[in-house]
């Protein structure tokens, strides 16, 4: 009996024993594209996200808002499947909580650092900005009076697509799916010796997830570049948008919706560019105009509906240069004339009277300069202080300081970033729109 308990205990030890080996698989390694670029940080201590093409169509992206919907501290809102209702509190993108303001904006959303807004009412205007034409979209999450002047307490900035390596690229894109939405766009870029070319079209369209909020988005881009010599290049870019958007109102009462915004908008952009060993610069002509047509609007008050037609034309120079003039160390300078206006038409049905807000334009000019210094070295410990600062000067307003700075201390690839600005956020020309449409007569500007 007692060889067998001795037996039996032996083999429940050893299966026992058996039981808990734990089994190791092979290493299995998944690799997948990120949801954003990646972050970096400028000289200037600012922290910016980005988002590429192809991280756009992994996001099945349609608009501007989805295809920022990933990054940390960025909040869009929309109504439609395809557009954004552009009216009253439509579409919009935040950043850190700012955004929100309705006239007026402080975000501001550019393309290849040319601003892009409504120069009326000055807040961003969401389906203008179609995504097809970025070759990435840029974030910055905080002010800065400096790279970007007036009214950017946030920054969106879409760099364009260009032809960079010899020979041709077509593609051609089509999509459906519910809510009768489609989409499709053609491309077509190409680059022979010196000059480069790049084509684009594309159209969304659906019926909305519910009544009245269908959408359609259209967008024409053109490019053309030409290497002059060495250092030196020349480029063209025109774009333009054609979309409008139906407001769906609050869910169960159609009567409280505000129709339907259209918008169509122009943007034409000359750039000088150059590069050399101890400097780089360019210089931007651009030119934007649009309309913004909010039709059927209702006044719950008197009851009845009207249109507000927003014409806008902003146009202005930007001048650009970027130095080092001793080793590790970079001067920014540059300048920026922004010429925003535009006027308003408020159509009442009669016998009621139209507001008419005849064309106003304001001018800022803002000059700028920053100074940054790399102490050290990457491959060890380092640091870049930087300090900067913008001088605003307004046609209506008084002029304003825009300081900047920051301070990068890092080891290797450890970094610490740190940045403080002060952010300036003059009002469009509805300032002057609003006093005229609400009460009559001419109002003058006048500064504070």
């Amino acid at each position: 009996m007692t060889a067998i308990g001795l037996c039996l205990h032996a083999g429940l030890v050893w299966a026992d024993e058996e039981k808990n080996t734990a089994a190791r698989l092979d290493e299995v390694v998944v690799v997948a594209t990120p949801i954003t670029e990646g972050n970096r940080v400028n000289r200037l201590g600012s922290q910016i996200s980005e988002v590429s093409e192809q991280q756009t169509g992994d996001l099945n992206a349609q608009d501007l808002q989805s295809a920022l919907r990933k990054i940390p501290g960025v909040i869009g809102s929309c109504q439609n499947p395809v557009g954004s209702f552009g009216g009253g509190d439509g579409g919009a993108i935040y950043i850190r909580g700012m955004g929100s303001s309705r006239p007026g904006g402080e975000i501001q959303t550019a393309v290849d650092g040319i601003p892009k807004v409504v120069g009326v009412w000055t807040h961003p205007l969401m389906d203008i900005m179609s995504i097809d034409q970025a070759e990435r979209i840029e974030v910055y999450k905080g002010a800065q009076p400096v790279l970007f002047g007036n009214g950017s307490y946030g920054v969106v900035n879409m760099i364009s697509k260009r032809q960079t390596h010899e020979g041709f690229t077509t593609r051609i894109r089509g999509a459906c799916g519910s809510y009768s939405t489609f989409m499709e766009s053609l491309e077509h870029g190409g680059k022979i010796g010196k000059t480069d070319y790049y084509l684009l079209q594309s159209f969304r369209s659906s019926s909305g997830h519910r009544n009245f909020s269908g959408g359609e988005l259209q967008e024409y881009f053109a490019r053309v570049g030409h290497q002059v010599t060495g250092p030196w290049y020349v480029s063209l870019t025109m774009n333009r948008t054609n979309n409008f958007a139906q407001d769906p109102g609050p869910e169960g009462n159609l009567q409280a919706r505000q129709g339907t915004y259209r918008s169509d908008d122009y943007m034409t952009v000359f750039t000088l560019a150059h590069r050399y060993a101890s400097t780089q610069g360019t210089l931007k002509l651009y030119w934007n105009r649009g309309t913004g047509n909010w039709r059927d609007q209702y006044d719950r008050t008197n009851r009845f509906y009207f249109d507000t037609i927003t014409d806008w034309d902003n146009f202005g120079a930007r001048l650009q240069e970027i130095i080092t003039p001793w080793e590790n160390g970079e001067i920014l300078t540059g300048m920026d004339l922004d010429y925003i206006g535009g006027k308003v038409l408020i159509d009442r049905p009669s016998p009621r009277p139209d507001g008419i807000f005849p064309n106003e334009t304001f001018r800022i000019l803002s000059p700028y300069i920053a100074l940054s210094h790399l102490f050290g070295e990457k491959t060890g410990a380092y640091a870049i202080p930087s300090a900067g600062v913008r001088y605003f000067t307004h046609s209506e307003f008084d002029p304003e300081w825009g300081p900047q700075a920051g301070l990068i201390l890092g080891y290797k690839k450890t970094e610490f970033h740190a940045s403080w600005a002060k952010g300036v956020n003059y009002p469009g020309v509805y300032v002057a729109a609003s006093s005229n449409l609400s009460w009559g007569g001419e109002i003058q500007g006048g500064r504070r």
